[in-house]
């Protein structure tokens, strides 16, 4: 299995403000994810044959997006991460 948070700069839980699930997931990889040929060293090497690392914040097998009912963070406002700051 490729190690697709490679692919992200931060790896833990993020909290977002947003109007729906695709918009969060956008805004996270926006924010923390490395594209093919980003940051230098950053990605590992890749082995013929072996799997390629997807974009983590992106797609729902590699990374969890829920709309979280009891938060100390406000649900009015614009579309916006709220933590880390």
């Amino acid at each position: 299995m490729a190690d697709h948070w490679r692919r992200s700069t931060w790896g833990a839980t993020v909290f977002i403000r947003a109007k729906d699930e695709l918009a969060a997931r956008e805004m996270a990889q926006n924010a923390y994810g490395v594209a093919a040929g980003g940051f230098a060293g950053t990605l590992p090497e890749v082995t013929p044959g072996a799997e390629t690392p997807l974009l983590p914040w992106v797609h729902d097998l590699i990374s969890t997006c829920e709309q979280v009912e009891d938060s100390e963070y406000d649900t009015d406002g614009p579309d916006e991460i709220l933590s880390p700051e």
